[in-house]
């Protein structure tokens, strides 16, 4: 009797254990969410996520400024279907053509690998930190259009190497970028607007 317990107990172990492992398995809806945008998918199927749509999109602004690499859509108008607060599917429109997408992200790992590949394996974190923010600093302008016709200056990390000027975001983004291709955890800090009046 006590071996047929023991049988039963391991038998439910195991089936337990598998379920969980297969359970894991399964991408998060922020992993459909990512792939689908670094993909370029029109729409992306959240349904078996059971995901509200605070979530959804609070995830989507942590995209637009911790994850540079998959931010080509339009922020203005984010379409989505939903069942009570369930999102069901959301769509984006792209501000490039997927041809584009995939032009600048050779561009941008084709100027940057050469940079990376002089960072000895055998240096500190922080002496890779500093190598790369001294690299940045000595190659790069900030783009003063911001202040002197708005809207040509560069935000992201493609036109920031481009044309070797960019804005703060630019240079978080690329920095936030190159630290992660170095295998060191990155995020940009957002500081709070201030009323200057």
């Amino acid at each position: 009797i006590a071996a047929l317990i023991l049988a039963v107990i391991l038998i439910f172990s195991i089936a337990s254990v598998s379920a969980s492992a297969e359970m894991q398995s399964f991408p998060t809806y922020k992993e459909a969410i990512y792939n689908g945008l670094y993909n370029m998918e029109t729409e992306i199927d959240l349904s078996k996520y059971n995901v509200t749509e605070d979530d959804v999109f609070n995830y989507i602004n942590y995209l637009i400024y911790q994850q540079p690499e998959v931010c080509y859509f339009n922020y203005d108008e984010i379409p989505y279907s939903s069942i009570g607060n369930q999102v069901i599917t959301i769509s984006f429109q792209y501000v490039i053509s997927e041809s584009e997408m995939l032009s600048q992200r050779k561009f941008i790992d084709d100027t940057l690998n050469p940079v990376l590949a002089k960072v000895d394996a055998n240096w500190s974190d922080t002496e890779k930190a500093l190598y790369v923010h001294d690299w940045l600093v000595s190659n790069f302008m900030y783009d003063y259009r911001l202040f002197e016709t708005p809207g040509t200056e560069n935000h992201d990390i493609y036109g920031f190497l481009k044309d070797g000027i960019g804005v703060c975001q630019s240079y978080a983004y690329t920095y936030m970028y190159m630290m992660r291709k170095l295998g060191l955890e990155s995020y940009m800090a957002i500081s709070p607007e201030k009323d200057i009046n």
